[in-house]
């Protein structure tokens, strides 16, 4: 074979691989672009049309807060918060090296605004590929210069535009700097060990090198905080603000700072990487208050004439809450659900403007705050506002967009001024609230009840019997907006105080004797007690044990019995008048368990309260009164339950709800917080017996009207009488209960399992339910008051119940002889 015979042969294999390769070439193209036009073609299409898309989120503003009378609680002072891009934060803070800039050692996500420009600038110089290194690293150095001298003059513009110091600029550039740099470096190191331990228990041994290439990878991704805006100054106001928006837009003139070059730096940003945020300043314009107080109408010790001015602060701070200066998870995810399971919701908030997918307009976004506690924080969904959205594509310039919305009002029942004077008459400043001599019996003695002159905190609830709707929340003590904002551990860390709990609906107490109105109401209804029967007070229920299970008067006036002291039985008026014990000991016997736990669960015990402040915030009371499969109380717990005590506790909105039911003849309406609320109030009527409803609302009236009640007078330390309630000279009647609970001691726990700890307080709570209205009307409010380890329900409760009836008749709710009723 010649070689001419060869070279074809040898061609034609050469062609025929070239042409194998050139086809393989061309089925991993064409597979290729299969994939890209075809598998991935509508999301890569999307891809490239949402670049071409311009978005602009509009601000909004959240809703106000309004009281029964229109008056806002809480509202939006438009303001705002002067944010910028991190790498300008960090610029003049954070300098690296020319020489590792020159290399590309420090990552991009690293590097400070004037970094960047320096190395861009740089290397659009015409001359930049034939520089040797050390020309370079000049060039940089002066471009760097350049960058930052011009971030100093930015910072200074900003102090002297907002009135700022420069100091608490640069504070604030400092704080952001080191918060970010621990979370980077934070991130790095677990990831990176995360990496190497990945490694290793896949068998693969690292060397130092391998190791440190894991760690540069994770610094190269950095967080996401590196690429964020972060507030320099936060809520400035909004002339401030608007000054700021154009600004934006503004660019000047830079110089190169090299003569060589062949052409300046041209153009940059008056303000890089300046981000403005509508923040929404929240104001509480009744936050504090002054309130008058008649001095004439207080107890004898304390009564003058004239009136004492008392500023209240924190008003009603527990039922409108406050923002977070920030969002959580927590509320994203809220939000969400609520979006899925509530279709109306989600058809208000959920927007698709021209052909991009449908968006929530009022999700969180960065910068954003949320509700906590409160109002503010359960009916987040209505008072959130829905930013406006402005859409431009770029290569059309067609426009479209949806307005902001301004989040919507909420309108309670309260009444602001009813709320503060509430608060003012249980301030100690005006002497009802702290220990007085007339507050002590011999039962009072424990060595860690409140000394002389300690203030005393507590709950108070006004009710509207009608409707409803409670007009006063209120509990001591209480906080301030500013107390929470620069004090907030130290009201978490307070275990006596606790201002932070909401007293009137999340702290349980045990009711005491005011449990005995719902005993008797239900006694009778069921049976097991006949209108015109009595019980006799052998001042002991157990005849051989005179040390157990004794009536109050027995325990207290050397062996006395209620027979005694009324010359014969009580009846069931006249037991409730005088708060017999032993009268309701037989009453819980004849119940038994599971009779007193359904007579506290058809007045409300153990179901949730959803008053608008969210269905977990109101204690519920105690597992075995919310759980049917949960066996019922023994004849002993009945026994100490029917009088208050024992295995139950509630809340003083439990207490006022229930006497609101009974004053209704058995019909109850859930309470509301809310006017006029989108959920259901369905009506549940008890079907107790007019009979029964009668009788208690006779006791009632007796124990507050009558020398033998034990609601009726206070008695003073020189050995006088006087009626805890002087209201009724202005045309107004009231009926009432007592109560003086024993209370669970305040324990706080010491090291170790075998030491019982330090009791801080103990002794009994103070109680007073009252129902009041114009003379000769119906009950028209309910009204409960409770104060903490205060001692006797009469004495310290009393007097705080007789000023509030006083406040609802000079606001004219109940109408006296100078004014009209509301």
């Amino acid at each position: 074979m010649t070689i001419a015979s060869l070279i074809p042969s040898m061609f034609l294999r050469r062609l025929t691989l070239l042409m194998a390769i050139a086809s393989a070439v061309m089925a991993v193209l064409g597979l290729q672009l299969f994939r890209l036009t075809v598998l991935q073609g509508a999301e890569f299409r999307a891809q490239a049309e949402r670049k071409l898309v311009n978005t602009i989120w509009l601000p909004t503003q959240r809703g106000q807060i309004k009281d029964r009378n229109g008056r806002i609680l809480a509202r939006d002072k438009a303001s705002f918060d002067i944010a910028f891009r991190y790498d300008v934060v960090v610029t003049g803070l954070v300098r690296h090296t020319p020489e590792r800039l020159l290399r590309g050692r420090v990552p991009r996500i690293s590097r400070t605004w004037a970094e960047k420009q320096a190395i861009d600038s740089a290397r659009r110089r015409a001359d930049w590929a034939n520089l040797n290194d050390r020309r370079r690293i000049q060039i940089i150095v002066a471009y760097l210069a350049l960058f930052e001298s011009h971030i100093d003059r930015m910072w200074d513009a900003l102090a002297a535009q907002t009135g700022a110091e420069r100091d608490t600029i640069d504070g604030a550039r400092n704080t952001i700097r080191t918060r970010i740099e621990r979370r980077v470096a934070t991130y790095v190191k677990s990831n990176t060990a995360a990496e190497i331990k990945k490694n290793q228990a896949n068998g693969r041994i690292l060397t130092d090198k391998q190791e440190r290439m894991i760690q540069r990878r994770f610094e190269s991704g950095g967080i996401a905080e590196q690429n964020q805006s972060h507030v320099i100054l936060p809520r400035v106001g909004s002339e401030i603000g608007f000054r700021f928006f154009p600004m934006k837009q503004e660019f000047k003139a830079l110089a190169s700072p090299d003569e060589s070059s062949e052409r300046g730096y041209g153009l940059v940003e008056v303000f890089p990487g300046l981000d403005l945020r509508y923040s929404g300043e929240r104001q509480n314009p009744y936050e504090t208050m002054d309130i008058s107080i008649d001095l004439s109408t207080l107890p004898g010790p304390l009564r003058r004439s004239g009136v004492q001015t008392i500023t209240v602060d924190g008003v009603a701070c527990h039922i409108l809450g406050g923002l977070h200066d920030t969002f959580y998870d927590t509320d994203v995810d809220r939000r969400k659900a609520r979006i899925v399971r509530d279709a109306r919701f989600k058809e208000r908030v959920v927007r698709r403007i021209a052909d991009q997918p449908d968006e929530d307009l009022g999700q969180y976004r960065l910068g954003d705050r949320s509700g906590f506690g409160g109002i503010e924080r359960a009916q987040e969904h209505v008072l959130r506002g829905l930013r406006g959205r402005r859409i431009t594509t770029i290569d059309t310039q067609r426009s479209d967009h949806v307005y902001a919305e301004p989040g919507r009002d909420v309108q309670l029942t309260i009444d602001i001024e009813l709320q503060a004077r509430v608060q003012a008459v249980m301030t100690p400043a005006l002497g009802l609230a702290k220990v007085q001599p007339w507050h002590s019996t011999e039962r009072d003695m424990s060595p860690h009840r409140p000394e002389p002159g300690e203030p005393l905190f507590g709950a108070a609830v006004v009710l509207d019997i009608d409707t409803g709707e409670i007009l006063a929340l209120v509990s001591t003590p209480t906080y301030s907006s500013r107390d929470f904002n620069l004090r907030r551990d130290e009201l978490h860390a307070d275990p006596l105080r606790t201002p932070l709990v909401n007293r009137a609906i999340a702290k349980p107490y045990p009711p005491g004797s005011i449990a005995k109105a719902l005993m008797l109401v239900t006694a009778i209804t069921s049976g097991n007690f006949q209108i015109g029967q009595s019980i006799s007070c052998t001042g002991h229920l157990i005849p051989t044990r005179p040390d157990i299970l004794r009536c109050w008067i027995y325990k207290n006036f050397s062996g006395r019995t209620h027979d005694e002291y009324l010359g014969h039985e009580p009846s069931a008026s006249e037991a409730l008048m005088v708060s017999c014990n032993i009268f309701f000991y037989t009453i819980g016997q004849r119940l038994g368990g599971l009779g007193v736990r359904d007579s506290y669960r058809m007045f409300g015990l153990g179901r949730p309260l959803n008053i608008g402040l969210g269905a977990n915030t109101v204690y519920r009371g105690p597992p075995d009164l919310r759980d049917d499969t949960l066996c019922p109380y023994r004849t002993g717990e009945a026994i100490q339950m029917a009088i208050g005590q024992g295995p139950v506790d509630w809340t003083p909105l439990h207490a006022a709800d229930a006497y609101a039911t009974i004053a209704r003849g058995g019909l109850r309406l859930p309470p509301t917080l809310i006017l006029r609320p989108t959920q259901d109030r369905f009506p549940q009527d008890l079907d107790l017996s007019p009979e029964a409803v009668a009788a208690t609302l006779e006791g009632l009236r007796l124990s507050v009207n009558s020398r033998d009640g034990t609601g009726h007078h206070l008695m003073l330390p020189d050995g006088r009488r006087e009626p805890h309630f002087n209201v009724r000279e202005r045309g107004v009647d009231v009926w009432g209960k007592t109560g003086t609970a024993d209370a669970p001691p305040i324990i706080i726990p010491t090291e170790g399992d075998e030491k019982p700890g330090t009791v801080l307080r103990e002794g009994d709570h103070s109680w007073f339910v009252v129902l009041a209205a114009e003379k000769g009307s119906p009950p028209r409010y309910a009204i409960t008051v409770v104060m903490d380890y205060a001692g006797s329900g009469g004495r310290v409760s009393g007097p705080i119940a007789n000023q509030i009836v006083h406040a609802l008749c000079d606001l004219g709710y109940l109408k006296d002889n100078t004014r009209g009723a509301r």
